[in-house]
C-alpha cells in the first residue's frame, strides 16, 4: 500500500543562537502533514516511523540535518516537533534555502521536498532585538547607542595562528568610569585606557612585559595636581616628564644620556684659592692658585684669574701666565706705575679658549722681573659653557711693551700647590655628584615602575 502525504504546515517557530541558550529555547520545527492511503483514505489510526531530513537543495545532495521519530497518527493526521530527539542547530539555517524531506517507513522518500520558510515574527531576527548571544557575520551597523555594563571582544580560533586565540579586548564601566583594556595572546593586560584614580582626568598605560613593570604610562592629572606626568620606564633606567614642580626635576633624563651633542652638557663651575700671601715672588714663576674642571664634552673655558699684587719702590714689573695643564693659555704683565712707598693692587684677568672634553687643570702662575712684588689672596676660577653663541679669538699681541721681551726666560714652575692631589680631589668629587644622581634616578625608577603596574590592578573584569 502506498501512503499518500499532506503537508498541512512546516515553518520555522525560533533557533537558540548559544548553546547556554538551549535549555530555554527549542531548536525545533512545527510540521503538520495528512497521511492518506493509495484510496485517500485516513491511515489507520497508530504510530509508525517517520524519517525527517532537510537538505540545501530540492534535489539530491547531503542532509544538513535528519533524524527518525515514533509519530502517532489520529484520523490521518500527525504533528511533529522536528528536532524533539536530535536539536536542530542554527548554522542548518545559514543558508537563503532549506528543504525538508519526509519518509513514511521503508517506502521512498515524498517527492517534491517541502520548502522551509520562516513565520511573520522571525522576520524581526534581522534586527537582532532580543538576541541573547551568538556570532554575527558581515558587516554591523548601529545607529544608536549600544548599552552594557561590561563586554569582551575576542577573536575566533584560526588554523593559522593558534596564538591569536587569546587576544582580546574589555570594555566595560567602572566606579570611576568607562575602561577599555587590549590583552595579549595570552589575555595578559598590555594597554590600559580608562579614568585616572587620582581624580578627574585620565591614564594611559601601554605596557612591555607580562609583569607591567616597563613601558609607558601617561596621566592627566598626577596625584590629583592637574597637571600631566609622562613616564617611560625600562628594566634600567626611565625618562620622566613630570610637570608638577619646576626646576631640573620637571624632566629627568636616565643615566648615559650626557654627549657632546646633547642639551644636557649643561655649565660646570670649578674654583680654586690660595689664601694668605707669597713674599717677594722673585725672578722665577710662581703657582698662586688654580683650579681643576671636567668637562662632559667639547666646549669653551671662561676662566678668570686674580690676586692682590703688592709693589715697592717706584718700579715694580709682573709678568703673569696662565698654564692649562702642559700648555700656556695666556700671558699677561703688571705694571703699578712709579711711587715711593708700597702699593695695593687688586689684579683680575679673564681668559676665553675653546677646550675639548676631559679634565683641565689651569694654574695661575706670576714672577718680579723688578723689583719686589708679594702676592695676596690669589683664585682661579673656571666656567664651562657647552655653545658658545659668538666668535673665540685672541687679538695680536700688542706693541711697545705689551709684552715680555721675547728672549725672556720661562723657567720652572716653582711647585707650591700640590696639581696632581688637587685634581684627583676634583674628579673625586665630580663622581660623588654622578653617582648620587644615579642613586636618585635608581629610586625614582622603582617608584614608576610600581606606578606602571598599578594600572594593571585597576577592575577591568574578565577578558
Amino acid at each position: 500500500m502506498r501512503v499518500v502525504l499532506k503537508v498541512l504546515a512546516a515553518g520555522l517557530v525560533v533557533l537558540a543562537l548559544t548553546a547556554g541558550a538551549q535549555a530555554d529555547i527549542p531548536q525545533e520545527l512545527a510540521w503538520q502533514g495528512v497521511v492518506l492511503d493509495s484510496n485517500n483514505v485516513p491511515l489507520a489510526d497508530g504510530v509508525y516511523n517517520f524519517h525527517f531530513r532537510i537538505f540545501v537543495d530540492d534535489v539530491g545532495g547531503v542532509a544538513l540535518w535528519s533524524e527518525t521519530q515514533a509519530v502517532t497518527v489520529a484520523s490521518g493526521v500527525l504533528n511533529v516537533l522536528l528536532g524533539h530527539l536530535i536539536p536542530i542547530p542554527d548554522s542548518v539555517f545559514s543558508g537563503p534555502a532549506r528543504f525538508l524531506e519526509v519518509q513514511f517507513e521503508t517506502q521512498p522518500p515524498y517527492v517534491p521536498r517541502t520548502r522551509v520558510v520562516s513565520v511573520g515574527y522571525a522576520y524581526r531576527t534581522a534586527s537582532v532585538d532580543g538576541a541573547l548571544g551568538g556570532g554575527l557575520s558581515g558587516d554591523l551597523s548601529v545607529s544608536g547607542e549600544i548599552s552594557a555594563t561590561s563586554f569582551t571582544v575576542t577573536p575566533p580560533p584560526t588554523s593559522l595562528d593558534a596564538a591569536a586565540v587569546g587576544g582580546s579586548v574589555n570594555i566595560l564601566l567602572t566606579p570611576e568610569g568607562g575602561v577599555v583594556q587590549l590583552n595579549d595572546e595570552v589575555s595578559d593586560p598590555m594597554v590600559f585606557l580608562g579614568p585616572d584614580p587620582d581624580g578627574q582626568g585620565g591614564m594611559l598605560s601601554v605596557a612591555s612585559n607580562p609583569e607591567g613593570t616597563n613601558g609607558i604610562l601617561l596621566e592627566g592629572n598626577s596625584d590629583g595636581s592637574m597637571e600631566p606626568h609622562l613616564a617611560i620606564v625600562g628594566s634600567q633606567a626611565a625618562l620622566n616628564f613630570d610637570l608638577k614642580p619646576g626646576g631640573e626635576i620637571s624632566l629627568v633624563l636616565p643615566p648615559g644620556t650626557i654627549t657632546s651633542d646633547q642639551i644636557q652638557d649643561e655649565s660646570g663651575l670649578a674654583s680654586g684659592a690660595q689664601p694668605g700671601a707669597i713674599k717677594n715672588i722673585g725672578d722665577s714663576y710662581r703657582s698662586l692658585a688654580c683650579a681643576t674642571a671636567t668637562f662632559p664634552s667639547d666646549g669653551y673655558a671662561l676662566v678668570i684669574a686674580e690676586a692682590t699684587l703688592r709693589g715697592q719702590c717706584y718700579e715694580s714689573w709682573i709678568d703673569g701666565r696662565l698654564r692649562n695643564g702642559d700648555d700656556v693659555a695666556a700671558n699677561w704683565y703688571w705694571d703699578p706705575g712709579d711711587f715711593d712707598e708700597w702699593y695695593d693692587q687688586r689684579q683680575t684677568y679673564v681668559h676665553a679658549q675653546a677646550v675639548e672634553a676631559g679634565t683641565h687643570t689651569f694654574e695661575l702662575q706670576i714672577r718680579q722681573t723688578r723689583g719686589r712684588v708679594d702676592a695676596v689672596d690669589a683664585r682661579v676660577t673656571v666656567l664651562y659653557v657647552p655653545t658658545a653663541y659668538g666668535l673665540i679669538a685672541t687679538s695680536a699681541d700688542a706693541g711697545a711693551g705689551g709684552v715680555a721681551d721675547s728672549t725672556q726666560s720661562n723657567p720652572a714652575t716653582v711647585e707650591d700647590i700640590n696639581l696632581p692631589a688637587e685634581k684627583s680631589a676634583s674628579v673625586a668629587a665630580n663622581e660623588a655628584r654622578i653617582q648620587g644622581e644615579l642613586d636618585a634616578m635608581s629610586v625614582r625608577l622603582a617608584e614608576l615602575q610600581a606606578e606602571l603596574a598599578r594600572s594593571r590592578t585597576l577592575p577591568v573584569g574578565e577578558p
